[in-house]
Formats: structure tokens, C-alpha cells, sequence
């Protein structure tokens, strides 16, 4: 036990200024009580609020013989219950409570959803779909379509894509195996929507390979925020190449979507753009496709899609009107609605 004097202890560091005043009010309105009083002999106690509050309190009670005036005690204890709060409460210290940063609101946060049971993403998980087979330059494609929501659809049919394939290098048919046409849900539109992906690996039944993925559009406009930078710069221009309307909103740009311009984009360009990613990927080792940045990924598969659309177009095969064959859409079973087919749009 260590003893402390009146004085000592007012002007000693341990306690706050609050405290450290009432000790010194104590002191000089009850001189009589004493030379000092008893405290633990760790001092750590003495770092609590409460603790701080407890010794105050009982300044003027602990090694004192003579009775302490009730207006002299009345005094200090009124002085304490007005300038100190009761106890030391952790939360208000912890300024993230209630934030981001302290969980507020992560249950109810939209996302994806995934099983942890199964290793695929969300993207090869497909319901109801049809498979159906095509040869191209005598290798045997496998496409797998689901069925299109209400207002949605695939802006290029099965005979669209086999066309533009049929006139692409082997190198690049030789890069994949299969071509999947899905239908995104609400939420894989909001917080993932893309034209299509490059899959170096899909399994799906009995069916496993490299795959390109189209996903199905509607006619809703796509927003995209005010800060835009020199990638999304040159997007802008490819979409406004494909015949979307960009417009300048209050929250940021707005892309108007038709039937033509979806057409454009998934057919001449991402389909393209995907087949660039398979051939990179085919192209390169294993630890130099790590060591690729996603910029240079993307600029190559970039630059394959435009140069593969460039020599098609002065060969005079793209582009090309809408190709749909009745026959072959029922002998696949597949329902024509699934894929836009404008009126004013020429068939062949």
C-alpha cells in the first residue's frame, strides 16, 4: 500500500485536471481531515475514469478520524457529479460504430451469390440450357443456350457466330471448344455486367474446355459514372464506333442500346475480342500470362478483334445481315424469341 498526501496527489500526473481540482478543493476545505490517505500500491488504477472518480469521492472519507462537515463534503461531491460522466463507456470511444468500417450494413449488401460446395463461378451455372453441335472448318463446336428472360435476348444467332468463325485462322479455332450463350441474373447485370468472357476452362456435364461466353442484353440504358479514365476513354469510342448513343446525365454518362449497335458489339467485337483473349492465352506460357498486367491483356485482345474485323471487312464478310433459318431453329429446338429479330431487319 503506498500513502499519498492531499497535495502530493493533486499535483502528481495520475489524475485529470477535473480530479486533480477537486482533490485541491478538497484539500483546502478540510484541512483537519488528515495528512493523506491509503491508495492500491499500483498506480494503473488510478488510469480508469472510474477509479479516478471512487478515490475523489472518498478523498475526504479514508484515514480521516474527525467527521467531515456535510456542507464541505456536499461541496465536493456536487462539484464531481457536474463536471465528470459515471464510469468509462468503451463505445464511446470507438468512432466506427455504426459505419462501414465497423460492419454497419454488410448483412444486407448486394452481391452474387455462390455455394461454397461448389468450385464453379457464378457465370457456369446454367439452367435449362440446350446443347446443340456445329462444325466449323471440320472441327466440332458445342454451344449451350439458356433460355432469355421477358425483354431480353442474344443480339447474334448461332448461325451469326458460326459464320464469323468459319473465316477465322485455325490457330484461333484451335483455342477453344466450346460457346456459351447465358442469360445473367439481376444482380450479375448490376454488379457484373459485361458483352461477353474468355472461360480457359468451363465443365459443364460431360462437356469441359476453353469457352467464349455471349450473355443476353435487353434495351435498357447502362450508366456509367463521372470519372472515367483513359481505358474507359477508348471504350467509349469502340461503343460509339458499334452505333450506341452517349449521352451527358447529371450523374454521369448514359449509353443507349439498340438492336443493331448489341448486334455490332457482341457479333464483330466481342466475340472477336474473346477469341484474342484464347489466342494470347495459347500463345503464351503459363508464367508469362501471370506477369501480364490486365491492361495488357486487354489491349491485345483489343487490338486482335480489330485487326481480325479489318481483314474480314476488306474480304467483304463482314458485316453481314441477320442470318436466321426456321428449319434449323426448330430442329435444334430452340425458340425464336430467345433472339431479336427485327422486322425492318433483312434475313437471310
Amino acid at each position: 500500500m503506498v500513502r499519498y498526501g492531499v497535495a502530493k496527489l493533486a499535483e502528481s500526473d495520475l489524475l485529470p485536471g477535473l480530479v486533480r481540482q477537486a482533490l485541491q478543493l478538497g484539500g483546502r476545505t478540510a484541512p483537519e481531515f488528515g495528512s493523506g490517505f491509503v491508495l492500491p500500491g499500483d498506480s494503473r488504477i488510478l488510469h480508469t475514469i472510474e477509479s479516478k472518480l471512487i478515490a475523489a469521492l472518498h478523498l475526504t472519507r479514508i484515514h480521516n478520524a474527525s467527521p467531515v462537515p456535510s456542507g464541505q463534503n456536499e461541496s465536493v461531491t456536487k462539484f464531481l457529479d457536474n463536471h465528470m460522466r459515471p464510469g468509462w463507456n468503451p463505445t464511446r470511444r470507438n468512432r466506427n460504430i455504426g459505419t462501414k468500417a465497423q460492419g454497419y450494413g454488410s448483412n444486407n449488401k448486394l452481391t452474387i451469390p455462390e455455394s461454397w460446395h461448389q468450385p464453379k463461378r457464378f457465370y457456369e451455372n446454367l439452367n435449362a440450357f440446350k446443347v446443340i453441335t456445329r462444325t466449323i472448318a471440320e472441327r466440332d463446336f458445342h454451344f449451350f443456350i439458356e433460355p432469355t428472360k421477358p425483354d431480353w435476348f442474344y443480339p447474334c444467332t448461332v448461325d451469326d457466330i458460326c459464320k464469323v468463325l468459319s473465316h477465322c485462322p485455325p490457330e484461333a479455332l484451335a483455342a477453344f471448344d466450346l460457346i456459351v450463350m447465358r442469360q445473367p441474373t439481376r444482380k450479375q447485370r448490376i454488379l457484373s455486367p459485361v458483352w461477353g468472357r474468355a472461360i480457359f476452362f468451363f465443365d459443364i456435364n460431360q462437356y469441359s474446355g476453353p469457352a467464349i461466353v455471349i450473355e443476353a442484353q435487353d434495351l435498357s440504358p447502362i450508366g456509367w459514372g463521372k470519372s472515367i479514365d483513359p481505358e474507359l476513354t477508348r471504350e467509349l469510342e469502340r461503343l460509339r464506333r458499334d452505333g450506341h448513343e452517349v449521352r451527358n446525365t447529371r450523374r454521369g454518362l448514359e449509353i443507349r442500346v439498340t438492336p443493331t449497335s448489341l448486334r455490332n458489339t457482341a457479333l464483330y467485337r466481342t466475340l472477336l475480342h474473346e477469341l484474342g483473349h484464347h489466342v494470347d492465352y495459347q500463345r503464351s506460357t503459363e508464367d508469362e500470362w501471370d506477369q501480364k498486367t490486365r491492361t495488357e491483356k486487354e489491349d491485345y485482345a483489343h487490338k486482335y478483334a480489330l485487326e481480325a474485323y479489318t481483314l474480314l471487312a476488306k474480304q467483304g464478310v463482314l458485316p453481314f445481315d441477320l442470318i436466321i433459318d426456321e428449319q434449323s431453329l426448330q430442329s435444334d429446338d430452340l425458340n425464336r424469341d430467345w433472339f431479336y429479330l427485327p422486322e425492318d431487319d433483312q434475313a437471310t
